[in-house]
């Protein structure tokens, strides 16, 4: 038995994955069982892989909580099944979704990628005590003050008028979250999702 990262009680542990397993399934099925995979660190180059990226982390109970409080309507957001998405000149607006389960849906994967043994999550890192206070609030369905993580979400697009990626392609895009630095100890971690470039501010 081991300690589930998240209730801290001893389990048997089920395979966790940071990016939703649900996300990896669309990309496979949707290229033939394989993912095109680039690397956020080293010298490794763009490859192909079947790996979804997962490691044994949560207990059973504690998977379900975030896939029920955050991840299921969080998907179908993304997805267009929930809400209105608007889209403009400057991106898209989603309206009349709940902000708050999306908001924690994004610092949910975060988290869980700061605590995977993944190597594709070696470079998210958070200090504590903030790592043991974003654990406490996810688990009790608690909105995550801003001074501890904030979410910026940008559309991705690609300008090119000629061979560029289609919002297809996009969407089938998986990189390994990476870091930025920013003035005055503020830093942030970055990953795709759904063809959505999200950003992780840190400010503690």
């Amino acid at each position: 038995m081991k300690l589930c990262e998240m209730c801290k009680s001893e389990a048997v542990l089920q395979s966790s994955h940071a990016i939703p397993d649900t996300i990896f399934k669309r990309i496979l099925r949707e290229n033939s069982g394989k993912l095109i995979v680039v690397p956020g660190v080293g010298s490794t180059p763009v490859h192909y892989s079947n790996d979804t990226w997962d490691t044994e982390q949560l207990c059973k109970r504690c998977e379900g909580l975030l896939n029920t409080n955050y991840e299921n309507y969080s998907i179908r957001v993304l997805r267009g099944k929930v809400g209105v998405v608007k889209k403009h000149a400057s991106g898209v607006t989603f309206e009349d979704v709940e902000t708050r389960k999306v908001v924690s849906f994004f610092i949910s994967i975060f988290w869980r990628a700061a605590n995977s043994k993944h190597e594709s999550y070696s470079k998210v890192y958070i200090p504590e005590p903030w790592n043991d206070q974003i654990r406490a609030m996810l688990a009790a369905d608690e909105l995550v003050p801003r001074n501890l993580a904030t979410v910026k979400i940008s559309r991705l697009f690609d300008s090119t008028k000629k061979n560029g990626f289609t919002q297809q392609n996009l969407k089938s895009m998986l990189v390994s979250p990476f870091p930025r630095r920013y003035r005055r100890g503020c830093y942030s971690f970055c990953f795709i999702l759904e063809g959505f470039f999200i950003e992780i501010l840190s400010l503690a």
